[in-house]
């Protein structure tokens, strides 16, 4: 099997994405493969398709490996559209380094995605940004881990739901089947643990996807970004803007407040590292 490939690097949240045609109870068993060291390595594989219609006004189509919402995917699915001048909506003039948008439809979620994508100096090196969809709920939750009770912000989205902790845990691997089961009857497509902490904005992300059954210690995470900013705007209610900063680098959160939340925007930069065709053996 040969498979055509971006592979992008949005704060090293390793992100392979294929635009070759694949059957979709094929994703777990290809993302499986070439995530894998001894592939290509990535921690998330998305597969594009064209837009079932032109009318939709969608530019392109993002289905994830475990048909969850990823907010990184998504953010590199607008560079590489920009990196492989997909038209979109050119909105900028050479003064703004080729500023383009565009509507993407994504798995887990029912609207599509608006993206800005702005070129840097660098090649294949864009600023991209997404409006995150609203969340579905956010909840307070306690769980008793090793007599310690741990109280953490659920924060579901469309596709993907993550508890941000802002308190040390303990052995959080160890610690992820008990909130798994707790919230088995949630049915989440993926579920991640996000390790805020407030005194220098760092975060930690841990992410399960159920469909591939696998739980990664990310490099950054876009929509655990997003939860951050969410439950930091609930917290104070008030609008938040802040840079959080991840393993692998920083991404910039928007949470506009307004009675609730109104409005989230996630940005920061994405590199395209490597294109070409891929190898699986049958």
């Amino acid at each position: 099997m040969r498979l055509t490939f971006v592979k992008c690097n949005p704060t090293e949240n390793m992100t392979i994405l294929i635009f070759d045609p694949v059957e979709p109870e094929e994703y777990p068993m290809i993302a499986g493969r070439i995530m894998q060291e001894n592939h290509l390595h990535a921690e998330q594989v998305g597969f594009v398709k064209p837009p079932a219609t032109e009318v939709s006004g969608v530019d392109s189509v993002l289905e994830m490996m475990g048909g969850e919402f990823c907010a990184n995917a998504t953010r590199s699915l607008a560079a590489a559209l920009a990196f492989r001048k997909k038209p979109g909506k050119e909105t900028g003039n050479k003064k703004e380094h080729d500023l383009r948008e565009y509507l993407l439809a994504v798995s887990g979620v029912q609207e599509p995605i608006f993206c800005r994508v702005t070129a840097t100096h660098h090649e294949g090196v864009y600023r991209s940004a997404a409006r995150i969809p609203l969340p579905l709920a956010v909840e307070t939750l306690t769980f008793l881990w090793e007599d310690q009770l741990l109280t953490g912000t659920l924060v579901t989205f469309p596709g993907i739901a993550h508890l941000v902790f802002q308190t040390k845990v303990d052995d959080p691997e160890g610690f992820f089947p008990l909130v798994l089961e707790q919230l088995k009857d949630r049915h989440h497509e993926a579920l991640g643990m996000m390790f805020y902490e407030p005194h220098d904005s760092h975060m930690k992300p841990l992410v399960w996807v159920g469909a591939t059954d696998t739980l990664i210690w990310e490099r950054g995470c876009g929509s655990g970004t997003a939860a951050v900013g969410v439950a930091l705007a609930v917290e104070t209610r008030q609008t938040i803007r802040k840079t959080i900063f991840q393993p692998g680098g920083s991404l910039e959160i928007a949470v506009e407040w307004e009675n609730g939340v109104k409005q989230i925007e996630l940005d920061g930069e994405v590199a395209v590292v490597a294109t070409g065709t891929l190898l699986l053996s049958e």
